[in-house]
């Protein structure tokens, strides 16, 4: 099998940073897939993927991508789709321009050689309230002056459906489950996933905020489920760092900050989420420093 990895990128501000990311991820034993939402204007790729020299980098077809919406899922399914029917990787790793890895590439390549598992993580709580029911105008955004008629519409027609035990659902005979929306999974997942996009589809058309719930449960209700890495942790399970349970507690501001790069280091994840702005900045160059890399 192929030992190259993939990487699918999703990102919609600080270029920059996604410019140092890439030089990061830069590897002959990478391929780069990028999407970047349409909403943004004037996007200079050139001098986003100057810094890339060994891998091979694709910026892919773009879609306006909003908070909550089903076009999250979309652009997750188009950039795993771009890379399935481009090559066959070892890993696909799906991460945003907000993720830095906490380990270099050649680190990153020889944990992966040795642990043949799938990693993504599963929150174990029932989330089937956000695909069973019909979510107007899901593809909004997050709620603000100009959005709270849409949000107000979209209550009342759920506090009906709920009156009315709707289910939307019910004719799959499935398990929802829900996680953390970033994962790293092998190519048989890859391919699977990729194959069940026209159910996908079917599925959460009207959903919200399903990127974390639709590769959780079609894992859970297939083989692949037996193959996690960890179902009990969600964020060792995708072996990535975030703040929302940072040290046992949930956290509001889910940006880390220089006071927190103690904890980041003595992580054992892969990946940390999320780093933005001159502060993000400063956190990632101590990340790379730690690795005996300086930008």
């Amino acid at each position: 099998m192929n030992s190259k990895h993939a990487y699918l990128i999703i990102a919609h501000q600080g270029f920059e940073q996604l410019k140092y990311l890439l030089e990061d991820l830069d590897h002959e034993l990478n391929d780069i897939y990028v999407h970047i939402d349409l909403k943004v204007k004037n996007v200079n790729f050139a001098y986003i993927k100057s810094g890339v020299k060994h891998s091979k980098i694709y910026f892919i077809d773009r879609i306006k991508v909003n908070w909550g919406g089903f076009s999250q899922i979309r652009v997750t399914l188009n950039l795993l789709t771009e890379a399935v029917n481009n090559d066959i990787y070892k890993y696909y790793h799906l991460i945003t321009g907000e993720t830095f890895p906490l380990k270099s590439q050649d680190s990153i390549h020889n944990y992966f050689k040795n642990h043949n598992k799938e990693f993504i993580g599963f929150n174990n709580n029932d989330f089937s309230d956000r695909v069973k029911y019909i979510y107007l105008f899901n593809e909004i955004g997050k709620i603000s002056m100009k959005t709270m008629i849409f949000y107000l519409i979209r209550k009342l027609f759920l506090f009906i459906q709920r009156l009315l035990k709707t289910d939307i659902t019910r004719k799959y005979k499935i398990v929802f489950k829900k996680g953390f929306a970033y994962w790293s999974i092998t190519h048989k997942l890859a391919v699977f996933i990729v194959d069940n996009t026209k159910l996908i589809n079917r599925i959460y058309k009207h959903s919200f905020c399903c990127d974390e719930v639709f590769v959780q449960t079609l894992v859970y209700n297939s083989p692949f489920y037996h193959n996690m890495n960890d179902i009990n942790d969600e964020y060792k399970g995708c072996k990535c760092l975030t703040k929302w349970r940072m040290h046992g507690k949930q956290q509001n501001d889910l940006i880390f900050h220089k006071d927190e790069l103690n904890y980041i280091l003595a992580s054992d994840a892969l990946f940390a989420r999320k780093f933005s702005g001159v502060e993000g900045m400063e956190i990632i160059r101590s990340i790379k420093e730690m690795r005996g890399v300086c930008l």
